[in-house]
């Protein structure tokens, strides 16, 4: 999972551009900040928090653009931010997450081997990129356990769901928040019988604690072991 994969192409802006300008072309890409370039070279970036600082309402951006008319002549590189974090094309999705978390950035401009300004990565990129390998929208059902951290025990669950003939859409695991030696386990799965619900789930405690499950198609969700 690439960041060149995810991000939003092909958004950029000159530094003589007015904010009016800039504000237009955020709206068509719907991105909440556009990389600044002089003679195609990254110089800045251009943000939400910019633009609201330079107008002279404190209301938010949809104010700010009905507004703008009264900054017609403002150039973005009267607003803009710098210096720019920058993150490269060939880098993982989750080197861009950790980068922007460290950072303490929303987003930022993503670059080519020669830095060349080619697209924009956000919070919200990732976060459609977590909703997708989570299995979101799929009406399946929702599983979470704690299971030991050994060698063997995540296949055992997986022998299980296809000894019932459930499809599994997504795995994901976790360390935090759980006693050492121990990982979180979340299931994604379809296709799945509700009548053997429950010898499924008996199934599963003999390698797991089940924390809870929730039946996206029935709307209904289960807490295990809540006293």
């Amino acid at each position: 999972m690439l960041v060149k994969d995810w991000m939003t192409k092909n958004v950029s802006i000159d530094q003589e551009a007015t904010v009016i300008d800039a504000i237009k072309v955020m709206k068509e890409k719907d991105v909440t900040r556009i990389p600044v370039t002089k003679n195609g070279k990254l110089i800045g970036i251009l943000t939400n928090n910019d633009i609201n600082r330079s107008s002279p309402s404190n209301a938010s951006l949809l104010n700010a653009h009905e507004v703008a008319y009264l900054i017609a002549n403002l150039r973005v590189k009267k607003v803009m931010t710098t210096p720019v974090i920058t993150i490269a094309a060939e880098n993982s999705i989750f080197e861009a997450t950790e980068t922007l978390l460290h950072r303490e950035v929303s987003g930022a401009p993503v670059v080519n081997h020669k830095h060349e300004v080619i697209g924009v990565i956000s919070r919200t990129e990732l976060t459609e990129l977590l909703l997708s390998l989570s299995g979101v929208g799929a009406f399946g059902i929702e599983l979470g356990l704690i299971v030991k951290d050994d060698p063997g025990l995540i296949k055992a669950l997986t022998d299980i769901f296809h000894g019932y003939g459930i499809r599994i859409r997504s795995v994901l695991t976790m360390h935090d928040r759980v006693p050492a030696g121990y990982r979180k386990v979340f299931f994604k799965l379809y296709k799945v019988d509700r009548d053997k619900i429950d010898e499924i789930i008996e199934a599963l405690k003999a390698h797991s604690t089940p924390e809870y499950m929730v039946d996206h198609l029935k709307g209904t969700r289960v807490f295990f072991n809540q006293e």
